[in-house]
């Protein structure tokens, strides 16, 4: 389970970025999205909606690139591709549920996320 100040950005993510030119393109200040890493880090509340996109942006990838272990393996390609070609939505969910149990499976979780998923 994703800490919840990374649900709370997905889902800002999710409402704004498809609309915010270059979302995950242009670059984000530097400072502020190290301020409310340490914040987020050091279990502060945080009010990500207030922030600008692209930081929240920069956030993501910041905590993307900062897991432990591989997202997807190579071994489950096929069944991934599989579950989004399903052709109605219901279908596609089970296939990715799927996919992910399968995912744990393959690879158990190594590392604890942290109080507010160790975003530094």
């Amino acid at each position: 389970m994703l800490p919840q100040p990374m649900q709370d950005l997905l889902a800002l993510l999710h409402e704004q970025g498809p609309s915010t030119e270059g979302i995950f393109r242009l670059a984000a200040s530097e400072r502020a999205s190290r301020e409310i890493r340490e914040a987020l880090d050091s279990g502060m509340e945080v009010h990500l909606a207030s922030q600008p996109v692209h930081v929240l942006a920069v956030i993501l990838k910041d905590f993307l690139r900062k897991i432990p272990s591989k997202l997807l393996v190579a071994e489950l390609y096929q069944q991934w591709m599989a579950a989004l070609q399903k052709s109605s939505r219901e279908e596609r969910l089970v296939g990715l549920k799927e996919c992910l149990q399968s995912l744990q499976k393959a690879q158990p979780r190594t590392a604890p996320l942290g109080r507010a998923g160790n975003l530094s």
